[in-house]
């Protein structure tokens, strides 16, 4: 998992280098959309490295407070199968799925 953050924070630290190099560069209209559709797909994808990098992270501070491996929510042991497809994971899937049920209700 360390190795997974370390490649996270790297992700993170190449999408500030690329927007920053953008930001310097417009020409002609074309040019200036294309630029701005590359800056924000740079930031959606270091948006994304930034919120799995604090799963990451979370999960790391669970191995060092020993309840790595137990849903937060119900405190029941999640699946050795979810932690191997996530192993980031803070939930078992059960409460995982009634907590995007809640969400879809939300925003319905």
């Amino acid at each position: 998992m360390d190795e997974q953050r370390r490649n996270l924070l790297a992700k993170v630290n190449r999408s500030k280098e690329e927007a920053q190099t953008a930001e310097k560069m417009p020409a002609d209209i074309a040019e200036v959309w294309t630029e701005t559709a590359t800056r924000e797909d740079m930031f959606a994808r270091a948006d994304s490295s930034r919120r799995l990098l604090r799963l990451v992270e979370a999960a790391i501070v669970r191995i060092q407070q020993g309840t790595f491996g137990d849903c937060t929510e119900c405190k029941e042991p999640i699946s050795l199968t979810r932690l191997k497809a996530v192993p980031w994971a803070s939930r078992c899937i059960f409460c995982e799925e009634q907590l995007e049920r809640e969400n879809v209700r939300r925003l319905a």
